[in-house]
């Protein structure tokens, strides 16, 4: 079994930790050894940015400063054992030769960070994808595309509310997903041998060497496989989690097979 970074993306309410852990369920089925993890991570980065969502500490939740906040979340939930050689990380696992299966990926950060938002502002995009410049590609990414309505439904029953979530933030951010994947789609983020060598790719050299090689072979491009998988039906109507699944599994189960 070859490396595979999988990420889930989408808007709030559209389902995603439920269809990671999902998906890393039904791989593991397959005999594949595969990896939930999420973003933010559980790390102390992690926590105070939840923190900040919750609407406890004003200013961290400003755009700006989440993008920081979040890049720097996603570097030591990327690299962090390969550092203390304690622990676990992405990194470490993809080593071993695990499907990660990221429920929230650097993809978030940049349509979230740079989409303007009532009280939080927005940061430049392409600021936001340079302080993720240590974030390489996924493999695989998946978009679970659902409309704003759908998504308010599902957070309403929530017990708790981020300030992310108004209609007027979600609205915005669903715009600038959909910009993503379809760039993405049309423009894959990063070609092996290229120029000039990502800062991602001169990290994983220094503190794995082999690593990159193993997991982004030349003659392909990255991500391999970018999908919108719809969470409603034609008529609008929320589809079944069982059918959501599937069509995730099928995006999945040809790199995997």
């Amino acid at each position: 079994m070859k490396p595979l970074l999988i990420a889930l993306e989408g808007i709030d309410g559209s389902g995603i930790t439920t269809h990671a852990r999902l998906l890393a369920e039904r791989l593991r089925g397959l005999g594949i050894h595969a990896v939930y993890e999420k973003e933010p991570s559980s790390g102390p980065v992690g926590r105070l940015i939840r923190s900040a969502l919750g609407g406890q500490e004003p200013l961290l939740a400003r755009s700006e400063v989440l993008a920081l906040l979040f890049a720097a979340d996603r570097f030591t939930h990327l690299y962090g054992c390969l550092y203390s050689a304690a622990g676990s990380c992405v990194m470490g696992h993809l080593s071993r030769g695990a499907a990660v299966v990221m429920d929230r990926y650097k993809y978030s950060s940049i349509a979230y960070q740079s989409s303007r938002q009532p009280g939080l502002g927005a940061a430049p995009r392409q600021w936001v994808s340079l302080v993720n410049a240590y974030a390489p590609p996924p493999h695989i990414l998946v978009y679970i595309d659902v409309p704003v309505d759908v998504a308010l439904e599902r957070i309403a029953e929530r017990s708790h509310r981020e300030l992310t979530e108004t209609r007027e933030a979600l609205a915005a951010v669903k715009e600038a997903f959909e910009e993503i994947v379809e760039q993405l789609a049309r423009e894959p983020e990063h070609c092996p041998s290229g120029e000039p060598v990502a800062p991602w790719e001169r990290l994983l050299d220094e503190l794995a060497p082999g690593l990159r090689q193993r997991l982004y072979p030349p003659r392909a491009c990255y991500p391999l496989t970018v999908a919108r998988v719809s969470g409603v039906d034609s008529s609008g109507k929320p589809r079944s989690i069982e059918e959501v699944s599937r069509d995730i599994m099928d995006v999945v189960a040809s790199l995997v097979s």
